[in-house]
């Protein structure tokens, strides 16, 4: 699930994009959205506390905790998580009501007339009626993916058809053609933008080959990196100055100009680093809370919070209504600026950001941005290069919770992770395939140093590429 934040009569109001299993309601006025292709999304809404949700089922059922599943990809689970969600709002159950989307066919010749959507609707209608919850609106079924907008604090929906083209060339001319290099394929999602399609794909395949007939299919491939970034960008005015380093446990938020930041970097494909996690208590130098950012204090920043960029700089709110933002980019791993830049643009107002201002802003910053991304994307793919594939394996997990604890440590928290894929699971063990930005003795360094799981990892045995870890007792 991610988050940004947009502009309203009312100010900001978030938006919340929701993947696979994911769930998310709120008792303030937010938008959440998602893409369906045969998942169902389910959304709920208390007309009188005016608080609404919205989950992404995956599949029917109930999950199987044994083998530790992502519970809320199944629909039962997915069902009571929203439910329970609301309910903790101040939502009432009996005065809920529902809207349900998706469960399309969208890949008619593989999905048959059973497929995972109609088992999805079928679900989703079952439970509805079992549970009391009258359903007041419903697009369900068809070949059509589709893109909704729910409204939580009206429970008004807006949906958007995808029609699926792009699908049918990919399952009736690609795909066949690659049959002697895939053994199985989901189609999760697409999306058009201008000249653009993407499309993402679920597979398993033998890379060569597909990497050989993707290319005379006219597909060319690139290899995903996604590089976190640290935003550090003052606000200034002429009475003061509004920067969350200065003490970073009382200013615990991003100002306007670092959201708006955040949101563009984001749709970049970048990951902005939440700078209220990882900061020792007395662990930071005076010089480290100036707002005017040194490169040598950066550096440290990104450090200290495992970005692979820092972007320092200032948004200066003049008197004659002119805003000036400058931004400079930082390597962390380098050390090095990439790229600096400046943009000024007239605002209506003096003081305070209106939604107005916010647009005015908002336009600048994205011409800035787009100046500073080729650097450091260019930084990335060099990275790209020095990233290695290593093999992990668990022993000795007693819980379904040590399992998740490992697998949040190592997604989130593991300076240097660049994806972690599951590759086995067993009785007490875990097998994960780490792309690792470093070599194998840097990841041993930090797994055996690290001090975010509650329980100690003891190494077993050391190979190239694989690494075995035994959960001490």
């Amino acid at each position: 699930m991610s988050f940004k934040f947009v502009g309203s009569e009312n100010g900001m109001k978030k938006k919340v994009n929701i993947h696979i299993g994911g769930y998310f309601a709120s008792k303030e006025a937010a938008i959440i959205h998602t893409v369906l292709g045969s998942c169902v999304a389910v959304c709920l809404f208390d007309p009188v506390e005016r608080i609404g949700g919205m989950n992404h089922i995956f599949l029917p059922g109930k999950a199987d905790m044994a083998h530790f599943d992502d519970a809320a990809r199944y629909g039962v689970n997915a069902m009571e998580l929203l439910i329970n969600k609301i309910i903790n709002l101040g939502g009432d159950r009996a005065r809920l009501v529902a809207k349900a989307f998706g469960g399309g066919n969208v890949i008619p010749a593989i999905s048959g007339d059973n497929g995972i959507g109609e088992q999805n609707i079928a679900f989703t209608l079952e439970f509805l009626e079992k549970e009391g919850i009258r359903i007041i609106s419903q697009n369900l079924g068809g070949n059509d993916s589709r893109k909704i907008f729910f409204y939580t604090h009206t429970g008004d929906v807006f949906l958007k058809r995808i029609h699926p083209v792009h699908f049918e060339r990919i399952v009736r001319e690609i795909l066949p053609a690659l049959n002697e290099g895939i053994e199985n394929f989901h189609i999760l999602s697409e999306y058009t933008g201008g000249n653009e399609y993407q499309v993402l794909v679920n597979v398993k395949v033998n890379k060569k080959v597909i990497d050989d007939k993707l290319r005379l299919s006219g597909i060319s491939l690139e290899q995903a990196y996604q590089s976190r970034v640290l935003f550090m960008v003052a606000e200034v005015g002429r009475e003061r100055s509004n920067y969350w380093w200065k003490d970073p446990d009382f200013f615990s938020v991003l100002n306007q100009t670092e959201v708006l930041l955040y949101n563009i970097f984001q749709e970049r494909g970048f990951i902005p680093v939440n700078h209220t996690f990882g900061i020792a208590d007395g662990s930071l130098s005076p010089e480290m809370h100036r707002k005017d950012v040194s490169r040598k204090h950066a550096v440290e920043w990104g450090k200290i919070l495992s970005a692979d960029f820092v972007i320092t700089g200032s948004n200066v709110f003049e008197d004659d209504n002119i805003t000036t933002l400058h931004l400079r980019v930082f390597s962390v791993k380098e050390g090095l600026l990439l790229a600096e830049g400046t943009e000024t643009a007239r605002r209506e107002m003096i003081g305070k950001l209106t939604p107005e201002d916010n647009q005015v802003v908002e336009d600048v910053a994205r011409k800035l941005a787009e100046r500073l991304i080729p650097s450091m994307l260019y930084m990335g793919s060099e990275s790209v290069a020095r990233v290695q594939q290593i093999l992990i394996t668990l022993k000795g997990l007693r819980n379904y919770q040590e399992f998740k604890a490992v697998q949040r440590f190592l997604e989130e928290d593991l300076p240097g992770v660049q994806s972690v894929r599951q590759n086995r699971i067993g009785q007490g063990l875990l097998s994960v395939e780490v792309d690792f930005s470093g070599t194998r003795d840097e990841l041993l360094r930090r797994v055996l140093n690290q001090e975010k799981l509650s329980f100690k990892l003891v190494l077993e045995s050391a190979a190239d590429t694989e690494i075995v870890f035994q959960v001490a007792q």
